[in-house]
């Protein structure tokens, strides 16, 4: 079953193409690595599908509706959630505050809010630091609570902004373990963009390359690996497009 169904996305910049006809096709449950040269067109790709930008043209379909023309709060409320690359969280307050500020729309119980925040802080590895604030995380451990902020709002995508940049080879692991165990175990849709290629290799999602602004080539990492011109590209072929 499809989740999310773009259909010859485009936008322009001033007469500038940074995406031109973009078709693409995410299952429920399927993570997916979009990569590519800087200024290939990879966030603005991923703000058309937020509603931080709307396309020039093109068909966006979320959850068999079309919300080509719903703004970023419509979006949300659908299940699209975007985690960008620095993390906003609430800092003075508790690693448990932050995610329970999350579920509170839900209108759960005081039983069933508490169950979603147990269960979100052991997804994201941090149970045994909610009693502590948010800002004495590291870094990486700062990158899940958000992600923990979206997964407490029941999102049905994420949109992750290279989430492993600054950290650790450990939290690095730690972050390609959690990215499979929810969209293999939780059935959340993933959007990763990263420039870390061996990150993208261990996730073992499959992979969209983007250039110029167009998709270059689509596959597994083998297909990517063994794909010359995707090579070339990041050899050092110049971008035109910002």
């Amino acid at each position: 079953m499809s989740l999310l169904e773009i259909h010859n996305l485009s936008k322009s910049f001033k007469g500038l193409l940074a995406n031109d006809k973009i078709c693409m096709e995410l299952k429920l449950g399927e993570a997916r690595c979009i990569i590519g040269p800087n200024g290939a067109g990879k966030t603005t790709l991923i703000s058309m599908i937020s509603g931080h930008l709307f396309q020039s043209s093109g068909i966006i379909t979320f959850d068999g509706k079309n919300i080509s023309n719903h703004d970023l709060v419509k979006r949300v409320r659908l299940g699209i959630g975007r985690k960008f690359q620095t993390p906003t969280l609430f800092d003075n307050l508790t690693v448990y505050e932050n995610v329970e500020l999350s579920v509170i729309r839900n209108n759960y119980s005081n039983f069933e809010k508490n169950a979603k925040i147990d269960e979100t802080l052991k997804l994201i590895r941090l149970f045994d630091e909610k009693d502590v604030p948010a800002n004495t995380l590291s870094h990486g451990q700062r990158q899940w609570l958000e992600i923990g902020l979206l997964i407490g709002n029941n999102v049905k995508l994420l949109l992750l902004d290279e989430p492993t940049a600054g950290m650790t080879t450990e939290e690095t692991i730690a972050t390609t373990k959690l990215i499979n165990n929810l969209s293999g175990e939780k059935n959340l849709s993933i959007i990763v963009i990263e420039h870390d290629i061996n990150f993208v290799r261990e996730l073992g999602a499959q992979i969209t390359v983007l250039h110029l602004g167009k998709i270059f080539a689509e596959g597994n990492y083998s297909t990517i690996e063994n794909n010359k011109f995707v090579r070339e590209i990041y050899l050092g072929a110049p971008d035109v497009v910002s």
